[in-house]
């Protein structure tokens, strides 16, 4: 009988301890999503240059024409790669404005409207409707230009400040390879790294791969390939696990070079969407 109520109190106790221990483990995870969210949050709220824009003094104020440059910076915004330019010029029936549409194509041309916004005509590819309206091409005046940002490019991005590093990497990334020092390991598109200025969350599938916090410590690292010299950088470190984390080697058109602490090399890509321009 008595050893009946010890094992009944040994189980009652065991039950005890494995009830804490997951509620523990569901609070973990609980804050770990929290945190992870707050970093999602913090990341796309980063506001950063993606278009450059030249607008002449002598912009007129015209309606239809705030109407098109606007649609060009939203378009852009929304990851196409626009690139317009809106000349004045002359042509038979008094002043116009000639606008320049995707200008890398290979039909590019142009399309002649009138002061009031209403499409005359138009020169490029197969099509020179504009023949006979003695349009001034030569004296055109450039009064508004749009394209997107070029893609960021920082060579040896691990001898640069820290503040420069710091803006650099922020933002939204797209988890392209993983290179283990002997061949790449490649993720697929639903892979995401989100890296905040304090704290860094890999999502697949919306499901959290990674997380941790970090602060910055500067100090010596192994470089990721062996054709170049270790060399002293700013390191992610992991205050919780007292560990280096991460540290950056190179960005090179919007490709970003991660050194795992002497374990492998991430290739991130950036996520037009949300990122810093360092400047």
């Amino acid at each position: 009988m008595k050893t009946n109520i010890l094992k009944l109190i040994y189980i009652s106790l065991l039950l005890a301890v494995v009830l804490s221990c997951t509620k523990n483990s569901e609070k973990t995870e609980e804050a770990i999503e929290k945190a992870v969210e707050e970093v999602i949050n913090e990341v796309m709220g980063l506001e950063y240059e993606k278009y450059l824009e030249y607008i002449d003094d002598s912009f007129p104020d015209y309606p239809w024409l705030n109407e098109i440059i606007n649609g060009h910076r939203i378009s852009i915004e929304m990851g196409y790669p626009d690139h317009v330019r809106i000349y004045q010029c002359t042509y038979k029936d008094g002043i116009g404005f000639l606008i320049e549409a995707c200008i890398e194509c290979s039909d590019a041309g142009f399309g002649l409207v009138d002061m009031e916004g209403k499409w005359i005509c138009a020169r490029g590819g197969w099509d020179d409707s504009c023949r006979g309206y003695n349009v001034d091409y030569e004296n055109k005046i450039l009064i508004w230009e749009i394209q997107p940002a070029p893609p960021l490019t920082i060579d040896n991005l691990y001898e640069q400040p820290l503040d420069i590093i710091n803006k650099s990497v922020q933002g939204k990334w797209k988890l392209h390879k993983f290179w283990d020092g002997r061949m790449n390991h490649f993720y697929d598109w639903t892979t995401f790294v989100y890296i905040s200025e304090k704290s860094v969350a890999i999502t697949r599938n919306e499901d959290i791969e990674l997380f941790f916090s970090y602060s910055w410590k500067k100090m010596e690292v192994s470089p990721p390939y062996p054709e170049v010299s270790s060399y002293t950088t700013f390191v992610m470190w992991n205050d919780k696990q007292d560990r280096g984390e991460w540290s950056f080697f190179q960005l090179r058109a919007d490709m970003l070079e991660v050194n795992l602490f002497n374990s492998g090399v991430y290739t991130l890509i950036r996520s037009r969407d949300n990122a810093w321009t360092a400047k």
